[in-house]
């Protein structure tokens, strides 16, 4: 019986170590494998500071995302969170698709920056529509279904490369995605970012809308306290960025 009950603890213990070792590499290889998907997919910098991901529940955060600008932008990067939470589906781990049940970004902060003839934003936007069309990386990998997207509690910072890096910050209505990738039996996960990125990029652009005079009057405090004369160039320049926020299409 003793030698019995030995085996029995011996087996449990195998396992709790088994345990141990998957929820440690599960967090470095999804750690590893955002830092290395992620400018594939977006064409810019992506950083993460923790993963904290449980094999067994499938729940956990992902903490100090940071979405670096494109070349040629001012402000110091287009999104960036302290932390977002994950739910997985685990009964979907080893399925194809992998189901993805609730993805929670709360207190993000988006920046919109117009430079060279367009927005950063549009440019990320531009390379994950490129990487979607050919297949990228993903192509013949497996695909994700995303029950509920949510981002609440977000802000939008507004600059300019002729605002020298400044920027107007302003909140962002909460935005909610259902079931992305549910019709087509799931999604590559270029596909699934370019869906939640067309609709970032839609609801910054509603958001902007309604605030070309906080702007404008962000460039003139930028004017003061330069205390450069300055100002009829970036008078044009704020005139231009308006003008721009509020075209339907860049």
């Amino acid at each position: 019986m003793r030698k019995k009950l030995t085996c029995l603890f011996a087996v449990i213990g195998f396992f709790c170590v088994l345990l141990i070792v998957a929820f440690v590499f599960i967090n470095s290889v999804v750690k590893s494998g955002i830092e290395t998907a992620g400018p594939q997919l977006t064409g810019v910098g992506v950083t993460v500071g923790k993963v904290s991901l449980s094999p067994v529940s499938g729940s956990g955060s992902i903490g100090g995302l940071h979405l670096a600008n494109p070349e040629g932008f001012k402000t110091d990067a287009a999104f960036r969170v302290e932390e977002f939470r994950i739910k997985l589906d685990t009964s979907t781990i080893f399925s194809d698709p992998i189901v993805i049940d609730e993805i929670l970004v709360d207190g993000a902060e988006i920046t919109w920056e117009y430079a060279g003839g367009g927005s950063n934003l549009t440019r990320i936007l531009d390379k994950l529509k490129d990487v979607a069309g050919e297949g990228g990386d993903d192509q013949g990998g497996r695909k994700i279904i995303i029950r509920d997207f949510l981002m609440k509690n977000c802000s939008i910072r507004i600059g300019a490369t002729v605002l020298q890096g400044n920027a107007k910050t302003v909140p962002m209505p909460t935005l909610q995605l259902k079931d992305i990738g549910e019709k087509s039996g799931g999604e590559t996960a270029a596909e699934a970012a370019l869906q939640v990125m067309e609709a970032v990029t839609a609801s910054a652009r509603e958001t902007l809308q309604e605030v070309p005079g906080a702007l404008k009057n962000r460039g003139v405090e930028i004017i003061q306290e330069k205390g450069k004369n300055i100002g009829g160039k970036i008078s044009d320049g704020v005139k231009s960025l308006i003008n721009r926020v509020r075209e339907p299409k860049e």
